[in-house]
């Protein structure tokens, strides 16, 4: 009986060492599960370090995109204005190649208007002078009785109309002979008047758009002839004259530009 108890309790006792055995195990496996939970801690306090660096750098990266597409709007407008140059530069030649004659018509347009701006303020300073020393004068009573003359009938609009057609046809006969076509001037001054410089720009309007390439600028030549003989020209009103030359000018000029 007494072996037999014995012989239990170390079968209890082995039992226990069994248990106690497995439960070595089982701390030793906890203590592995507590480490690897630990180097996941660790590897997840990392990798959110890491992200966060990572994210600084996807900020730097936009930036620098950003800068990368400012420069290259820059670069494209800078190209723009290359070319622009590239384009201008090219006319050049051509410019150089134009006979002397095109450079010298447009000098010689500029030079002749500021004259002729000059000239108008002198005669608008003579007349304004005359008309003030006219105010001055005190005329004595003239008891003997005058003869009115009456004034000459002012030409109608299309006596007006004709006359420039006429004009520069007389400036072409006569090869812009100044006696020529100053005494055609001086059988016409009720032509030469205030309206003259509309009717000639009005003419211009309607005439020169109708011409063609070829003839336009044998018609602008004869027009700048033409303002000139009316500067130089004596007879009439100078300040009306000078007016009708700056017109004719500003026609020249206007269609030469375009």
């Amino acid at each position: 009986m007494e072996n037999y108890q014995f012989e239990n309790i170390e079968k209890e006792l082995e039992e226990l060492r069994n248990r106690f055995s497995r439960a070595d195990l089982v701390l030793n496996d906890l203590e592995n599960i507590q480490s690897q939970f630990e180097w996941l801690g660790k590897t997840c306090d990392e990798l959110n370090k890491s992200r966060d660096e990572l994210n600084k750098y996807l900020e730097k990266v936009k930036h620098i995109h950003n800068e990368c597409l400012k420069k290259r709007d820059e670069l494209n407008e800078y190209l723009v204005e290359v070319k622009q140059l590239h384009s201008e530069l090219s006319k050049i030649p051509q410019v150089i190649n134009q006979p002397q004659e095109n450079f010298e018509e447009p000098l010689t347009l500029v030079r002749e208007e500021n004259e002729l701006k000059l000239e108008v303020m002198k005669s608008q300073v003579i007349e304004n002078v005359s008309t003030s020393s006219m105010d001055l004068i005190i005329q004595e009573p003239d008891n003997t009785q005058s003869v009115k003359k009456l004034p000459d009938p002012l030409p109608s609009e299309q006596e007006m109309e004709k006359f420039v057609p006429q004009l520069l046809r007389v400036v072409l006969e006569s090869k812009a002979d100044e006696q020529v076509v100053h005494s055609f001037l001086r059988k016409n001054l009720d032509k030469l008047n205030d309206r003259f410089p509309e009717v000639l720009q009005n003419w211009a309007n309607t005439t020169l758009p109708k011409v063609r390439d070829s003839k336009k600028q044998e018609f602008l030549n004869r027009i700048t002839v033409m303002s000139s003989l009316i500067r130089t020209f004596d007879g009439g009103v100078r300040g009306t004259n000078l007016e009708i030359a700056r017109t004719g000018y500003n026609i020249v000029a206007s269609i030469s530009k375009n």
